[in-house]
């Protein structure tokens, strides 16, 4: 069967698979119930079945508790954690601290940099689910959100102008001149106002089974909870063993 057909009969079967499980929540976001599953369908067909948020894993039992909350909130509620970020690259993301940034690809130069900078065994990688896209305030970005020509979108349908090919790729830098400004591509972003609520989160991915036994002994109650696995994913930390 030719690669094509393939793809279509597998988006076809994610199509009848996502109506028959339409929940109400689905009727009050702010695109329809069927446009919702065809942009999930989508994303699936692009490589994208979750959006991901790194984070220290001291910051993990808040997280699991309340939500991952966007910055002004952690600030103006006083919320103690153990804070990753850029300081200069922070400043230049101001206007969107009322958003929590998530990525489509978390292998980017961020995790890159953390990895050089820090330990690995104490980053972990939140897997979101994609229904936090169809929010009625979440925006989407082509990039990083701290570059100068990032570029912002709301509409639904204006996915289809992120460079695809780019953002899921595993590295950023090619002789290829469709990798051009891929730092900046790779690292495109999904923006929820003020909160992720934590029912929307799928998994949490960690380097080594180490930090995988920290985080099961102190966040046991809220894994359990709700049901959510810890896995090793060594490939996400730039680690060639899997």
């Amino acid at each position: 069967m030719l690669p094509y057909v393939n793809g279509l009969h597998r988006g076809i079967l994610l199509y009848i698979g996502l109506i028959k499980n339409l929940k109400k929540e689905d009727c009050e976001m702010y695109v329809s119930p069927l446009k919702k599953i065809f942009y999930k369908v989508y994303l699936v067909l692009k490589g994208i079945n979750s959006f991901y948020y790194i984070c220290h894993i001291d910051n993990l039992k808040s997280i699991l508790e309340k939500g991952i909350l966007c910055r002004n909130d952690v600030i103006s509620q006083g919320i103690d954690i153990n804070d990753i970020s850029n300081k200069e690259v922070q400043k230049r993301r101001e206007d969107y601290h009322n958003y929590v940034p998530l990525f489509f690809n978390p292998r980017n130069p961020m995790m890159y940099k953390l990895i050089k900078d820090k330990k690995k065994e104490e980053l972990c990688v939140i897997a979101i689910s994609l229904d936090v896209l169809f929010l009625k305030s979440t925006v989407f970005s082509d990039g990083n959100i701290g570059s100068n020509n990032r570029k912002i979108y709301k509409n639904i349908e204006d996915l289809k102008k992120l460079d695809w090919q780019c953002i899921t790729s595993k590295y950023w830098t090619s002789d290829d001149i469709s990798y051009r400004d891929g730092k900046r591509k790779i690292s495109a972003e999904v923006l929820v106002k003020r909160r992720v609520w934590n029912d929307k989160i799928k998994q949490i991915y960690v380097c080594c089974k180490e930090t995988e036994m920290i985080i099961r002994k102190t966040c046991v109650d809220e894994l359990k909870k709700l049901n959510i696995n810890v896995c090793i994913k060594k490939d996400l930390f730039f680690d060639a063993e899997e």
